[in-house]
């Protein structure tokens, strides 16, 4: 899917009417055959977050040489099945839970050198007072051990951005503004795993109110904000007015839906969908699509 529109409305027209309400959508398609167009009474944008992975430079912005080197930094886990896929001096930049775990598991590979690029000076590694997650615990315990400096081939750079990549032969030259001053890196993988957030661009000409922070639907991104804590084992099931938009019949479901929030858990996914079929369940008028 490429775009999705109300049939024959802008964006800004019929604010809070039931006109909208009435229009059913309209889907710009990529289809093996090019490019297609369909109606659809109810829109559901389940189209997750891993295709639009945050960039490297300090604020959130791309490095300078970070976009012309897109296609040799991995931004997904790291399959260190094969260690020597991944042989010679790695560049890791992130600190969640997908971080740590490439940490840990790169810190277990012989022939590979990790440098570890976290943006805060005093990371907290997301510990969980009495963690009921006997894994999560021990990513926490690890991620602070190479910190510590447990393993020779790890080292860990605190308050650290990347100022600039650019290539050197089959190699990356990166720029790293630490808490200890400037360091020069020279690398042969450069691991990202800074967060991902899901594409707007899809629903640009509908009427979704998001969250300027969290780029969430304004309504769950508050009840989340307002829910216990950080621990993605303690929010409460929302329910569907949380997830409604001011235009009407659209949901964006699943990861997406939590924007820049790391809590969003597969279960919670699963609730959402049971929550939206449960309203629909009464059958509410939908837009006609003539087919």
């Amino acid at each position: 899917m490429a775009c999705i529109a109300r049939t024959g409305l802008l964006k800004h027209e019929h604010i809070g009417t039931g006109t909208r309400a009435s229009a059913p959508f309209t889907l710009l398609l990529d289809t093996p055959g090019g490019e297609a167009t369909a109606e659809a009474g109810l829109v559901l944008d389940c189209t997750g977050v891993y295709s639009h992975p945050n960039t490297l430079g300090r604020g959130g912005i791309p490095a300078p040489g970070e976009r012309a080197l897109a296609d040799r930094i991995t931004c997904t886990l790291p399959d260190t099945a094969d260690p020597a896929r991944w042989a010679g001096t790695v560049l890791l930049v992130g600190a969640g839970k997908s971080a740590q775990t490439a940490a840990r598991d790169l810190a277990a590979l012989p022939g590979t050198r990790t440098e570890w690029a976290v943006r805060k000076p005093a990371p907290g590694w997301g510990a969980v007072p009495d963690d009921s997650l006997p894994g999560r615990q021990h990513l926490v315990d690890t991620s602070r051990a190479l910190t510590a400096g447990v393993n020779d081939r790890v080292t860990v750079h605190t308050g650290a951005y990347i100022q600039a990549l650019s290539p050197e032969t089959d190699r990356i030259r990166v720029a790293l503004a630490t808490e200890n001053g400037p360091r020069k890196i020279c690398c042969d993988h450069v691991v990202a795993l800074t967060g991902y957030t899901g594409d707007a661009s899809l629903y640009r000409q509908l009427q979704v109110h998001e969250c300027y922070a969290t780029v969430t639907p304004k309504n769950l991104s508050a009840a989340l904000l307002g829910s216990a804590g950080g621990d993605c084992l303690a929010q409460p099931s929302v329910g569907i007015d949380a997830l409604r938009n001011p235009e009407p019949h659209f949901f964006i479901l699943g990861a997406k839906s939590y924007g820049r929030l790391n809590t969003f858990l597969l279960r919670t996914g699963y609730q959402q969908i049971d929550e939206l079929v449960a309203a629909y369940a009464d059958a509410p008028t939908l837009p006609s699509t003539g087919t």
